[in-house]
């Protein structure tokens, strides 16, 4: 028995075959073969011999290649593939020819394709290929299949070996062109990367967040500007109207009472624009293990017409080396580390802060469902401005990442993880002397004394968190996340007040009387401590985001994220609780 047949596979996955058979009888006739005899013909009236019944043989190769393409045309992949790899267990005892035993796996590779089947599908095809190197529709299906497991070079030497034999559809001679097309820019991805994006939006608290918090009118994490500080002085002035009326009654006691009554959360809106360039280029390696270098940009702009941010821009340079190494399927392991140095200011333009970032990068592959990633962290930084030298120190963070795909091969899917993160940020402690003003009697301004305080930035967190990801048709994919991180501080916060010796005019608005003046403080007190707090701090995070993947390899990213941190520190210097929302619109392009 002989079968020719030709299947094509389109782009779109579609399957179309287009088979005729023809049936010879072999030398010797299998005893399921109608024999004819070359005996003369008896007699019409010769009576009819008794019915032989015949034993049921042995499928052959062929009959059970022919049910698995049966099978493989209802579309039961899984069946087909059953079949098909029974038919060439076959293939020695029915003494099938090479070419017939390709034809085979070449249909053992389109039904494990739609078995889900990846690598049983790969095998196939290259059998089919070994076995019959001069069919072009076995070269173009084993290119396709190689370049969807990112084997591009050697996708594109089968693509332009179907070519060079000669594929008879038109469609497929264009399929292989594009594929040969498309492995070439891929492989020049293997080597060279180049992703930009720009991103502009609205945050409703630019002064409080990752980068920067604002104590007492000092930013922590950028350059401090002095409009932060008239901003606080101002605020301060406007809430102490009333406060030299009570140092003139009771002096420690006005203190005490001013230091415990919170001052309000500032907030001040902006609108910031980000421009982040990376280059990335292929140092050595290739297959399963590649070290990577590169170069990447990243400037803020604040943009607000209302306030002036200018220390709040932020420019920085990173140089980073990656090393990604895959020694199983189900493994990877890609550790980095990043040289890293960031400027404050536009106008103000000065470098700030360096250092260095390190990263282990584990992801195991349970299952198509299943992935696990774990990463720990370590970055030193020093800051170049020795003003601000109570940011140096280091970071340690761990984290543990697990992650669900639901319906992966689908049009239509779902991706969620589940994580959890250690970190110990530790660093120095922000000791300032802030002046306590006063409006007098007269309504000028006097500086009655100054609190010395004392806030520690080092602390141990614990963030939980949960994202998921839906993916839809036409490059569209939903995002909605949340986290909650626990951050307890390592040292207390401390404050103490030390007066400044002032003379005022002594009016009954004041509620004083009998002379012309008041020396405050009237008891000679010299420094008055103030109850110092463990600060714990609990940052609650939302967001939702929506995201659209454009041709040429643009896409577009709209976020809506909201931010609120409780915490314990609310005095009057300082109030940690703030609410933060900002909604940013991202342009990538990334080839």
């Amino acid at each position: 028995m002989a079968i020719r047949a030709r299947f094509v596979t389109g782009v779109a996955g579609g399957l179309l075959l287009s088979i005729g058979s023809a049936v010879a009888a072999p030398p010797e006739a299998p005893a399921t073969a109608q024999a004819v005899s070359a005996a003369p013909a008896e007699p019409a009236t010769a009576p009819a011999a008794p019915p032989v019944e015949s034993t049921p043989s042995e499928p052959t190769a062929w009959d059970l290649a022919l049910e698995g393409r049966k099978l493989l045309k209802a579309k039961d992949g899984d069946g087909a593939v059953t079949k098909l790899q029974a038919a060439l267990a076959r293939a020695d005892k029915d003494a099938l020819s090479v070419e017939d035993q390709a034809l085979i796996q070449y249909l053992l590779s389109l039904a494990a394709q739609r078995a889900g089947q990846d690598a049983v599908a790969l095998g196939a095809a290259r059998d089919a290929v070994r076995l019959a190197p001069k069919e072009a529709d076995y070269q173009l299906e084993l290119a396709n299949q190689l370049f969807a497991v990112d084997k591009n070079e050697e996708a594109k030497r089968h693509a332009e070996e179907s070519l060079r034999l000669g594929l008879s559809s038109e469609d497929d001679r264009k399929d292989a062109a594009k594929l040969i097309k498309d492995a070439k820019s891929a492989l020049l991805h293997e080597r060279f990367s180049f992703d930009v994006s720009v991103t502009a939006g609205y945050d409703s608290n630019v002064m409080q967040g990752g980068q920067a918090e604002t104590i007492g009118g000092v930013a922590t994490g950028v350059r401090s500007s002095d409009v932060s500080k008239q901003t606080f002085l101002q605020q301060q002035k406007d809430r102490n109207r009333e406060l030299i009326a009570g140092l003139v009654r009771d002096y420690r006691s006005a203190i005490a009472s001013n230091y415990v009554e919170s001052v309000p959360s500032v907030a001040e809106l902006d609108v910031p624009v980000t421009l982040t360039m990376e280059l990335g280029g292929r140092l050595v390696g290739g297959g399963a293990a590649e070290l990577w270098t590169g170069y990447r940009f990243t400037q803020v702009f604040m943009t607000s017409p209302k306030f002036d941010h200018e220390a709040y821009s932020l420019q920085e340079h990173v140089v980073p080396l990656r090393l990604m190494w895959r020694p199983r399927p189900w493994f990877w392991f890609r550790p980095r580390v990043e040289g890293y140095v960031n400027f404050t200011g536009l106008k103000s333009f000065s470098a700030f802060q360096g250092g260095v970032t390190a990263v282990l990068d584990f992801l195991f592959v349970e299952s198509a469902r299943w992935r696990t990633r774990v990463l720990a962290t370590y970055q030193l930084r020093q800051t170049i401005d020795r003003d601000y030298s109570y940011l140096d120190g280091n970071r340690v963070d761990g984290k543990v990442l697990q992650e669900l795909r639901i319906n992966p091969s689908g049009r239509v899917w779902a991706r969620g993880q589940l994580s959890y993160r250690f970190r110990a940020d530790l660093s120095g402690s922000l000791e300032q002397a802030v002046d306590l003003q006063v409006v007098g009697p007269q309504g000028n301004s006097i500086v009655v004394g100054n609190y010395n305080y004392k806030t520690p930035l080092s602390y141990l967190g614990n963030e939980l968190a949960m994202r998921w990801r839906l993916f839809l048709p036409a490059g569209f994919d939903l995002g909605l996340g949340g986290s909650a991180d626990f951050r307890g501080y390592r040292e207390d916060t401390t404050a103490s007040y030390t007066p400044n010796q002032i003379t005022v005019p002594c009016v009954t608005a004041i509620g004083c009387s009998g002379s012309t003046t008041v020396t405050l403080p009237k008891d000679g007190t010299t420094n008055i401590a103030l109850p110092s707090t463990r600060r714990r701090d609990t940052l609650v995070s939302l967001d939702v985001g929506v995201s659209k993947t454009l041709p040429a390899g643009f896409s577009l990213d709209l976020t809506y994220t909201f931010i609120r941190n409780v915490s314990n520190i609310a005095n009057g210097i300082d109030n940690r609780n703030y609410v933060k929302n900002s909604i940013l619109l991202t342009l990538y392009y990334s080839f």
